[in-house]
């Protein structure tokens, strides 16, 4: 019951925001800075979310994410730092992400991921490469993206994983988006390839709402196979045109606050 009632107010919000005046959003970001699903993920994530996106979007940013352990019994710090460029032709993101965790036996594990979209006409590829820890090397993870046009303002979106290995899996969505005011997108997650005949799929509702300096993402997945819901949200503060604040919130059983830096150029 609880997770209808935050959906409901999420779009009860999202209504009031797209009843104002056009001059609220008259200053539309030509990237995305609040965090979403594979059809409509932000500039700095495109490349580990979908990396095909990444030309559907404009501009460079520099972002940094930051996790601390707050919840009782968490040790984790977990952070990233990523570069994202778009030019005429291509996009490309990159990133490195690190854990420090003081009751783990490897106390500091590295991390990177890059990829690069390309497009032509309504249609975009992309490919990424991930590697969680790089201290073994046959944990890398390629990724292939798909994203197709429909009309102005739907997409369709598809990704691949881990394509290489026996534990690939996929997600497919489809979203609307009004540039610079809001998006929403409905996807959903296979489970692993030789698997694909039990039930654990997840389907999930993406929302992002951009009004002046404020924005607020919302998302909600449903485990089908294990019954269960997992929701996060994300709260936007724009300082000026290319400055950034973002503070997400993921309410698992375990709750993980993740504080974010972006600055565009």
């Amino acid at each position: 019951m609880k997770h209808r009632l935050s959906l409901t107010v999420f779009v009860l919000v999202g209504a009031l925001m797209a009843m104002q005046p056009v001059d609220a959003f008259a200053k539309a970001k030509k990237r995305r800075v609040l965090p979403g699903g594979i059809v409509f993920p932000n500039l700095n994530e495109a490349a580990s979310v979908n990396p095909a996106t990444l030309k559907t979007q404009k501009g460079q940013a520099v972002q940094v994410l930051y996790s601390p352990p707050l919840e009782a019994g968490t040790t984790a710090h977990d952070y990233t730092l990523s570069f994202a460029s778009v030019s005429k032709d291509f996009g490309l993101g990159a990133g490195y992400t690190g854990t420090y965790d003081t009751a783990a036996t490897n106390q500091l594990t590295h991390g990177a991921f890059v990829g690069g979209g390309f497009s032509t006409g309504d249609f975009g590829f992309g490919v990424a490469l991930k590697e969680t820890d790089l201290s073994d090397t046959t944990s890398a993870q390629l990724d292939l993206g798909f994203n197709f046009g429909v009309g102005k303002s739907m997409k369709l979106s598809a990704v691949v994983r881990d394509v290489t290995t026996s534990s690939r899996t996929a997600a497919i969505g489809f979203g609307y988006e009004k540039a610079g005011v809001f998006n929403l997108e409905l996807n959903v997650t296979t489970p692993t390839f030789d698997n694909l005949g039990t039930t654990n799929y997840v389907p999930s509702l993406i929302g992002g709402i951009y009004a002046g300096m404020f924005g607020a993402a919302w998302t909600t997945s449903y485990n089908i196979g294990t019954d269960t819901f997992t929701n996060k949200a994300t709260g936007l503060i724009s300082v000026g045109d290319n400055f950034d604040i973002t503070i997400s919130v993921d309410m698992a059983s375990t709750r993980t606050f993740t504080f974010g830096l972006t600055i565009g150029f």
